[in-house]
């Protein structure tokens, strides 16, 4: 199984370091494409959400010729990435909001090889922030997408199913979803995807028989996938997993894929307590195997994706933000106007 996840890991690295090969640290170039979203949440506190989130950006990291990667904590108020990864920024998401700091200022560099944006413990929720507070941020984002050259930014979203983390997982490229086994997790996970998929544009409410409506759809609406985490035993996390998905399909007419199991690891709390990301500490442990094996997946995906996708959103910014401040045109577009949609959205409300 090694043999071959290392064979796997190798054609990735050969087929994206071309497009790397002039790409100076931390500046884009005129080439370099813009970065993958990834919004991961939970229906539940509980789940393992925020140490899986860790443990993929640092995985992702370790592709290190080909990869960079940005890992934002946005569960202000309750930010514990900082935390995992006995990493101490010297500065948060509160000195941005407060105007003291630009983006580019608090990013942090960690020991593992991927930047972090900390949330911070004493924020409150960003629903909160004034106007002013929001735009702000979103400006200060978008520069920070322009500028840098990260090719997957992490989004860590809280727990649960409130407004703002149905707008994280509405605009992402990759809206991942994880639970446990437990009846209780894989109900609040079935309630989160029927909130945010709500959201979501329906062909049905589009004109019929267009092949260009039914692709517009598609676009704009991001890729849904479940991660069973902390399995104790393959064959019934893999069963669960499929029944939500099932259910998902029969119920809401989603489409959604089963992009791992992740295994539990009787060791992984005595990693956290002496701060270290457990994957890199066991880089051969049932865990670290399946987080190489879903971060490949994410790869593969992305790359079809590119294919897939036209022009950038920064090419678009300013006829589309003069017109519409819908949540939906975003997909593989940067992490600048994902931030500067949702913020307008919460302007349109508030006005």
């Amino acid at each position: 199984m090694r043999s071959q996840l290392a064979t796997l890991e190798e054609v990735v690295r050969k087929q994206t370091l071309a497009s790397k090969h002039n790409r100076s640290f931390g500046i884009r170039t005129t080439s370099s494409k813009q970065a993958r979203v990834l919004a991961i949440a939970s229906g539940k506190g509980g789940v393992g959400k925020s140490t899986l989130a860790v443990n993929l950006a640092a995985i992702l990291a370790t592709f290190k010729q080909t990869l960079r990667v940005l890992l934002i904590d946005t569960d202000w108020g309750m930010a514990n990435a900082h935390i995992y990864l006995n990493e101490k920024p010297r500065f948060n998401a509160g000195a941005v909001f407060a105007g003291e700091k630009s983006l580019l200022d608090i990013v942090h560099r960690t020991r593992y090889g991927f930047d972090l944006i900390a949330g911070g413990n004493s924020l409150v929720d960003v629903a909160s922030l004034t106007v002013e507070q929001q735009k702000w941020f979103a400006q200060e984002l978008s520069y920070l997408e322009q500028n840098t050259a990260y090719d997957f930014i992490v989004v860590d979203c809280g727990a649960g199913a409130s407004e703002k983390i149905q707008q994280f997982l509405t605009a992402a490229d990759e809206s991942i979803i994880v639970t446990q086994i437990e009846p209780a997790a894989i109900t609040d996970a079935y309630s989160l995807i029927k909130s945010f998929t709500a959201k979501l544009p329906r062909q049905s409410e589009e004109v019929l028989g267009s092949n260009i409506v039914s692709n517009q759809v598609k676009s704009s609406s991001p890729h849904i996938s479940l991660i069973v985490n902390r399995s104790l035993e393959l064959t019934a996390s893999l069963s669960a997993g499929k029944k939500l998905i099932a259910a998902s399909k029969k119920h809401l007419d989603q489409n959604i894929d089963l992009l791992g199991v992740v295994q539990d690891e009787t060791t992984l709390r005595k990693t956290a307590m002496q701060g270290g990301v457990y994957c890199l500490v066991e880089p051969y442990s049932y865990m670290a195997i399946s987080l190489r094996k879903i971060a490949i997946t994410l790869i593969e995906w992305g790359r079809v994706g590119r294919e897939q996708e036209g022009n950038s959103l920064l090419s678009q910014l300013n006829s589309q933000l003069k017109n519409d401040t819908s949540l939906l045109n975003l997909r593989g577009k940067g992490i600048g106007q994902f931030f500067k949609r949702i913020f307008m959205a919460n302007d349109t409300k508030s006005s």
